[in-house]
Formats: structure tokens, sequence, C-alpha cells
């Protein structure tokens, strides 16, 4: 879907790109063409991208407040103005550290999150 949307752009995916998102199976689905798979933990494999890489859309399904953090503090610079960062889980209860980290990271900052009716209590945040 994002390829179709965004043609002749560079599409990132960062994933560990294991069990049911195994790198093999997402390629055969994705391609390689004008993509580039980060595979690995996050942050760490944001390492691969060049220091002028910028983003015009992001989606990030955090597991803890610290990758939720990590994603925030990578990604919010190198958004692009009018960019849209997608956050998982945001406002699961199930997992409230996420939400303490983004409102602490976005404290102090202009923009606001609007949350987005789906079953994962995603929230999007688009840079001003």
């Amino acid at each position: 879907m994002l390829r179709g949307t965004a043609p002749g752009r560079m599409l990132y995916l960062f994933d560990e790109f294991a069990d049911a998102t195994a790198l093999d199976a997402v390629k055969a689905m994705v391609g390689d063409d004008e993509t580039i798979y980060c595979a690995g933990a996050f942050p760490d494999s944001a390492k691969r991208l060049p220091a002028e890489a910028r983003f015009a859309f992001v989606h990030v399904d955090p597991t803890s407040g610290a990758q939720a953090a990590a994603a925030l503090e990578f990604f919010h610079p190198r958004l692009n103005p009018r960019g849209l960062l997608v956050i998982g889980f945001y406002a699961d209860d199930s997992r409230p550290l996420i939400a303490q980290a983004v409102d602490g990271f976005l404290e102090g900052k202009p923009e606001s999150l609007l949350l987005l009716p789906d079953k994962s209590g995603s929230a999007v945040l688009a840079k001003g």
C-alpha cells in the first residue's frame, strides 16, 4: 500500500524480521525496488541510514516506553514538515509506559496527537 501511494520515493522498513515478519516473506510482498530493509532491534537498525534521510510517513509499533522514546528521538527531527508519525499502542491500557514516553517527548513541542479509531490504540502526530 505504501509503495503505491508514493512511487519514486525510498521506502525504509524497520523490523526485527523474525517469526511472522520474516524478511524473505516481506521482500516477496514488497520487493527490492527503492526499498531498504533495516533488520534488527531499533535504534541499532537505523545505523544503515544516510544522515540526510528524511521521512514523510513513519509508523512505529513500540513494545515499551523506551522503544517509543527512541523512535521519537530518531524520527521526529527527520520528519518532513506536514509529515505523519503514527505511534501504535499509544492508548493501549496494557502498555501505559508508551503513552508516558510519548507525552513526555511531546511536552513543550507544538505538535499534538490525534487518536485513531483502531484496535491497537494508535495515535498520529502531524509535524508542524
